[in-house]
């Protein structure tokens, strides 16, 4: 459902006129690092090492101008993973698959508005874990990042970028849960932190 309405808002955003004069659309792909949520505990036994393992990830972009060096951006991107954790000290072993989708709005300020663009930029916006056999939750997040787009044509444009992801995880509650008291308990770091690196593709409208 959640994907569903970001197409969806994506959809809006693109036939909105006030940015149809300078509209980048991109789709892009990668590998995602990082991912310690920290310790737990699950119906009474002891996790160390819970994690989200590395691995691939997608996902797609809408940047319009402003009158500046500023662009507004949306960034949505998804990574198909585990939930990995050491259970009671028997070794690091796949508890749970699982889905990690950010929704991130912010901006990217250009550092030169000629074919090769160097770009900084930050975002706001959310993270959904969406885990089998557990509760979905949805958690605050920002990104710090920076790349370049090279334009191959007025309209065809390569966008490389490495992306900061921090998602507050809340190291006092409840992070995964399946039924009352049949949880994965946080109790070590706030954030969980992970890293994009990705390539790709962008049409300018």
């Amino acid at each position: 459902m959640a994907r569903l309405l970001t197409l969806i808002a994506l959809m809006c955003l693109i036939n909105t006129a006030v940015f149809a004069q300078d509209l980048e659309i991109g789709a892009f792909y990668g590998q995602r690092f990082g991912g310690t949520i920290g310790t737990a505990t699950f119906g009474g036994s002891e996790i160390t090492d819970l994690d989200v393992s590395e691995g691939d990830a997608w996902g797609m972009t809408v940047e319009f101008t402003l009158p500046n060096s500023w662009r507004m951006e949306f960034i949505w991107d998804s990574q198909d993973s585990y939930l990995n954790g050491n259970l009671d000290g028997t070794g690091k072993t796949r508890l749970a698959s699982t889905t990690v989708d950010n929704y991130l709005f912010g901006g990217n300020y250009y550092f030169s508005q000629d074919a090769f663009r160097p770009f900084l930029g930050f975002h706001l916006g959310a993270t959904a874990f969406d885990t089998q056999g557990l509760d979905s939750k949805t958690r605050f997040a920002y990104s710090l990042g920076g790349g370049a787009k090279y334009a191959l044509t007025e309209n065809v444009i390569l966008d490389a970028r490495l992306r900061w992801i921090a998602t507050y995880i809340d190291g006092s509650g409840a992070m995964y849960c399946s039924l009352p008291g049949s949880c994965y308990i946080a109790s070590a770091g706030d954030y969980m932190n992970q890293f994009n690196l990705s390539l790709g593709l962008n049409f300018r409208f």
